[in-house]
């Protein structure tokens, strides 16, 4: 551990990150306060419906917004950046009308990919969900990008309170059911966007209204056109990559087996929603204003890599150790949640320290490398569950994905540092020598 330090947490760059992580933090530890709440109210196939259910909306809110909404962060001037909004939130309308009619045409082929076996009533909040998350997206990176990472904390947290206060009121007026935890989950992503839209029109609509002009899109559009080219088709089969164990669970040992996973896997991400997410969304502003002020990126995704490991040892151990009291915690029946936590703890705390740091290959502009992992990977991941099947087991499953994860994710933090043209062998050895 000798010569790792917290250089990147310093100076203005930590008080963003803070801010962030606060309010992220705070949503996130209402969240999982009422979790044990919620697993005694909801059953764990009430609890397998809402992932089902996020991991349609991660995978789909991906594509929604084309990826230019990251491009707002990174470009040059607020004209260009305004440009990009409009486009994002254009495209977030018109690809969720595409998926409502998609959906009305063909409910039941959508309910059988997704494991369902039968189109259900939430089933229908998918459209209205992706345009609400990919709204949010396009505002976050706006006002990230306008420095309000407050603004960012507070929709967040009125994210969590109407989710979870909308789960919670259901069971007050309406048996527990699926239904009940998608809809709180959707009001969430509802309440979210609108905060953050309501504080854009409020402090930028004359600059957005005036800068975002049909000339002006379209020069963005063609501009930063490797965004939707190299970083959304690759970044679709990443999060398919990531959604895929719950949908896979659902098609194959039931709704039951994909609820304990979900929410396994919501313990789990705590640390990643809390720092995790807070850090990439600082970084990449940090690391764009790096670049353009010397054109070097390498010293700072060092150092952020070198911070993460630190908390990412502690995180390990506390996820080992934390499975023994899932029991105890979120009621009888949730014991193999438990296990699924164990299973997946190393590749969860390894994903926790690189995934942030993503960004770097965003702001140099080299998306080609992360589209090649990201093909590579899913195809990686989908294998390795697909020849556990024969086994008919859940765990033995997980298990296979915790080890083809840990391969993954070695190899995409050396793409990382590639990218940020810094040496492996330096990442470790404060002040190391820097080749000539």
């Amino acid at each position: 551990m000798a010569g790792l330090n917290w250089e990147i947490l310093k100076g203005k760059f930590v008080q963003n990150v803070l801010t962030l992580a606060v309010g992220t933090g705070l949503a996130q530890a209402l969240v999982l306060a009422a979790t044990p709440i919620l697993t005694r109210l909801y059953s764990p196939s009430d609890f397998g419906a809402l992932g089902v259910y996020t991991a349609a909306i991660s995978v789909l809110s991906v594509i929604v917004c084309g990826r230019y909404e990251l491009a707002i962060v990174v470009a040059e001037e607020d004209r260009s950046g305004a440009d990009l909004l409009v486009l994002s939130l254009g495209l977030a309308v018109g690809l969720s009308a595409l998926f409502l009619i998609i959906l009305s045409l063909c409910p039941g082929s959508a309910a059988g990919v997704l494991g369902l076996g039968r189109t259900v009533p939430w089933l229908w909040l998918l459209p209205p969900g992706l345009l609400a998350t990919g709204w949010f997206q396009a505002f976050t990176y706006w006002a990230v990008r306008k420095k309000r990472f407050r603004s960012v904390s507070m929709a967040r947290l009125a994210q969590a309170v109407s989710m979870v206060g909308g789960q919670l009121a259901w069971v007050s007026m309406d048996r527990p059911s699926p239904t009940g935890l998608v809809a709180g989950f959707f009001l969430g992503q509802l309440t979210a966007a609108a905060v953050l839209g309501l504080q854009t029109w409020s402090s930028d609509r004359g600059e957005v209204l005036a800068g975002a002009t049909l000339g002006g899109i379209k020069s963005a559009a063609a501009t930063y056109k490797k965004y939707p080219l190299l970083n959304s088709w690759p970044s679709f089969l990443d999060s398919l990559r990531m959604s895929l164990p719950v949908i896979f669970l659902a098609n194959f040992f039931g709704s039951a087996a994909a609820g304990y996973y979900a929410v396994a896997m919501r313990v789990l991400w705590l640390p990643s929603s809390l720092l995790g997410a807070a850090l990439s969304q600082a970084l990449i502003q940090r690391l764009a204003e790096e670049k353009t002020k010397t054109g070097k990126i390498s010293e700072l995704v060092e150092k952020a890599f070198r911070s993460m490991s630190l908390i990412g040892l502690p995180y390990l151990v506390v996820m080992l150790l934390a499975p023994l009291f899932f029991e105890f915690i979120f009621g009888a029946g949730w014991r193999t949640t438990g296990l699924y936590a164990l299973i997946m703890a190393p590749a969860a705390a390894l994903m926790f320290v690189v995934s942030p740091l993503s960004v770097a290959i965003l702001v140099q502009n080299r998306q080609e490398l992360s589209a090649r992992w990201q093909v590579g990977a899913i195809m990686a991941v989908a294998l390795s569950l697909g020849l556990s099947l024969p086994l008919d087991s859940a765990p033995v499953s997980l298990i296979s994905l915790c080890l083809i994860n840990l391969i993954l994710y070695l190899l995409y933090a050396g793409l990382i540092f590639r990218a940020a043209q810094t040496d492996c062998r330096r990442v470790f050895i404060r002040g190391g020598k820097r080749p000539g």
